[in-house]
């Protein structure tokens, strides 16, 4: 049977999957009014990357009824339990549950397809979303793609979405953040370590130049199902925040069909260390 698009938009994907088909074209490099095209970027003079190739702005073809969250308990497995066989592994369980005196650790991990936070479906048929482009290549490199009427569509976990268009708005997903780095970051250093704030000796370093930055898009928090992840609801929009160190992405080529913003980057909502704003107008008055 001949698959169709009318089957991929009935289809409802389960595990957390959405059904993804590209918008634009990102292959192309664009030197003033002159396209370029891959394997090699006449603009720049650098090389096929396939990390900077991928289409990330797609439109949503099919979502899940609802989406899968949960955890479940299993017995620790340290590192040299993890190449065992699964008898091997069956038979130290039975052999720890069975024991009257054993140190077992029990530890909580996602259910199979489950996400590692809480948060609604946002998004529904013919929406334009912004993905994350490992999300794209993992979905390629696992044949988890559909090949209709001659399109490629991919099949991605809804994790994976940074934001869509929402009319002329951005709306940011899964707590995700755009933000924009500051230049002054010398003068937002001294003015923090007056008001209080530990500043790390490592944030003083030239190259260590994407810690300070504004918040420019973001959304409602997510509630995370474990206790190594927080994200603190009284951040927003302007707020002038500090980043974990390599917490954060640039942005993709296609990202500014959403953002005409000059250069912002992408992280996670719990990767806020500290909102310097406030400590700083508090001081001053």
């Amino acid at each position: 049977m001949r698959l169709t698009l009318q089957d991929l938009k009935s289809y409802r994907p389960c595990n957390n999957y959405v059904v993804l088909r590209p918008e634009i074209d990102t292959s192309k490099f664009k030197h003033g009014s002159v396209e370029f095209y891959s394997p090699v970027s006449l603009a720049d003079g650098k090389p096929y990357e396939q990390w900077k190739s991928q289409p990330i702005v797609c439109s949503v073809v099919s979502i899940p009824r609802r989406l899968i969250f949960g955890t479940r308990k299993v017995f620790w497995e340290s590192v040299a339990e993890m190449d065992l066989t699964p008898e091997q592994k069956a038979y130290l369980h039975k052999v720890r549950r069975e024991a009257k005196h054993s140190e077992i650790t029990i530890i909580d991990v996602p259910i199979p397809g489950s996400m590692r936070w809480k948060t609604p479906i946002q998004i529904k048929q013919g929406d334009i979303v912004w993905v994350n482009s490992s999300a794209l290549m993992r979905s390629e490199q696992q044949k988890m793609t559909v090949v209709c009427d001659q399109q490629l569509y991919y099949i991605i976990p809804y994790e994976d979405l940074y934001l869509k268009k929402d009319g002329d708005k951005v709306k940011m997903l899964n707590g995700w953040v755009l933000a924009e780095m500051i230049d002054d970051k010398a003068k937002w250093i001294r003015q923090s370590e007056q008001a209080g704030l530990v500043i790390p000796d490592t944030l003083k370093k030239k190259q260590f130049n994407d810690r300070i930055g504004v918040i420019r898009y973001i959304d409602e928090p997510v509630e995370y199902l474990f206790d190594d992840q927080y994200d603190h609801p009284e951040i927003k929009e302007g707020n002038v925040v500090m980043f974990k160190w390599r917490a954060n992405r640039r942005l993709e080529p296609g990202a500014k069909y959403f953002a005409k913003d000059d250069d912002l980057i992408v992280t996670r909502r719990s990767n806020i260390m500290a909102i310097l704003d406030p400590c700083i107008n508090t001081q001053d008055k």
